[in-house]
């Protein structure tokens, strides 16, 4: 289990790419062929990263689909596994093989 909470897809791409390459975000998404929103929602992180923009941003910067969805899955789980009330619904699930047994129990009765 992951402590502390994944940097988001916006950061790692303001702070790892735009930055040092000295590329705005206007810039960014004409490179990309999206209207900048688009860009400055990631970066601000308001938004998540999506499939469509990560093959993107993998051909633009070099890298891998993989490599952008990795970072928005990771903090996708993060959220989800310390979010107070998907823990209280988790809590509520029975497994399969347990619903299965109630079920086989009260077919005998």
């Amino acid at each position: 289990m992951q402590l502390r909470k994944p940097s988001h897809p916006g950061l790692i791409l303001k702070e790892e790419f735009m930055v040092p390459l000295g590329i705005d975000e206007r810039e960014l998404a004409q490179i990309l062929g999206v209207v900048e929103t688009t860009i400055q929602q990631l970066v601000k992180e308001e938004t998540k990263l999506g499939i469509s923009l990560a093959g993107r941003l993998a051909t633009c910067f070099e890298t891998s689909i993989e490599f952008w969805m990795n970072l928005q899955h990771n903090l996708d789980i993060w959220e989800m596994t310390n979010d107070g009330s998907v823990q209280a619904a988790w809590k509520k699930i029975i497994t399969a093989k347990n619903y299965v047994e109630t079920r086989k129990g009260n077919e005998r009765t």
